[in-house]
């Protein structure tokens, strides 16, 4: 290490569409460095730009001043981006009416109950705030390690000051500006495990919603497909019912219609006789003939092949073998 004049460091840090690219040359023992930063967001580079304005003593005192420039920058973004994801799974579980008493620090608006309460809706919900929430957290993941890499960049710089028999300076300050924020970063973390174990539960408690309501719906219309069948089986019974009296009442209305041409010339009592054994008779063979009609339609299609098959059955019987 005393050999070499240089040390190289290269980061890229990522907040959300947001990413920073740093690339740092330490001279030692000197201690000069240049830093060429860049980002694909103007507005991003103007506010880091701000902050190493506002914090020059941090730059002067150690050449990686800039590494945690970047870090507070970037941990204030993760900041706002976790209440954002937390305020979004608050929302669902207000909508849901899982959200414990006081809970309700952002209740949405009636336009936004209406959207969520579209099935469809609410599943891009979820999806989009599940997506959300595992990249906070390997951004945050990433987040915590870059402020120990960090750290461990300073002791490789205090490492090689001692090699060059120069004292270490400012480590303090180092640390002191670093550590808070990384603290603020390993909390964001713990809340980033709470909400995505939030969300699977309001997942959970959801899907099981939705079957009870369909289960609930299947039930509705299997009582209503009940109701449908025992009406169409009392207008079958109603039915047949005027069916039987029809076919009841038709061989005393055809004989009746017989007897009034006048074709027999019969006395008044021979006349009653023939008239009601007549009827009586038509009757008796009516209903004869609609019983068996109703007797054989019963039986299933294979008793009327019966033949047919012991027929077909012999033939395969007395095949001969091959």
């Amino acid at each position: 290490m005393i050999a070499n004049t240089t040390t190289d460091f290269f980061v890229r840090v990522k907040a959300n569409l947001t990413l920073i690219t740093c690339s740092l040359r330490i001279e030692f023992p000197c201690l000069q460095s240049v830093a060429f930063v860049s980002c694909n967001d103007s507005t991003e580079l103007a506010e880091l730009r701000d902050l190493c304005d506002r914090d020059k003593d941090l730059l002067q005192a150690t050449p990686l001043g800039i590494l945690a420039l970047i870090y507070r920058q970037h941990v204030r973004k993760w900041e706002e981006w976790a209440a954002h994801l937390w305020i979004n799974v608050n929302e669902i579980e207000l909508l849901l009416k899982m959200a414990p008493p006081g809970w309700n620090f952002n209740k949405p608006t009636p336009e936004r109950v209406k959207e969520l309460s579209n099935p469809d809706v609410m599943n891009r919900q979820f999806a989009t705030t599940h997506a959300q929430i595992c990249h906070s957290h390997l951004i945050l993941t990433f987040g915590v390690r870059y402020a120990e890499h960090c750290l461990e960049a300073m002791d490789l710089v205090e490492r090689a000051r001692i090699g060059i028999r120069l004292q270490p300076r400012e480590r303090e300050a180092f640390e002191g500006y670093l550590r808070p924020f990384l603290s603020i970063c390993q909390s964001l973390q713990d809340r980033s495990t709470d909400l995505l174990e939030r969300l699977r539960c309001l997942i959970s408690m959801s899907t099981n919603m939705i079957a009870q309501k369909e289960a609930r719906t299947n039930r509705d219309i299997a009582q209503s497909n009940l109701r449908v069948a025992q009406s169409a089986a009392s207008d079958s019974r109603i039915m047949k019912t005027i069916g039987l009296l029809g076919v009841l009442f038709l061989p005393a209305t055809f004989t009746t219609a017989l007897w009034e041409v006048n074709l027999f010339e019969l006395d008044n009592q021979t006349n009653k006789i023939v008239y009601a054994v007549t009827t009586v008779g038509l009757t008796l063979l009516v209903f004869g003939a609609w019983g068996s009609y109703m007797y054989m339609a019963q039986k299933p299609l294979e008793w009327y092949r019966g033949d047919e098959s012991e027929a077909v059955g012999g033939l395969v019987e007395n095949r001969p073998l091959v």
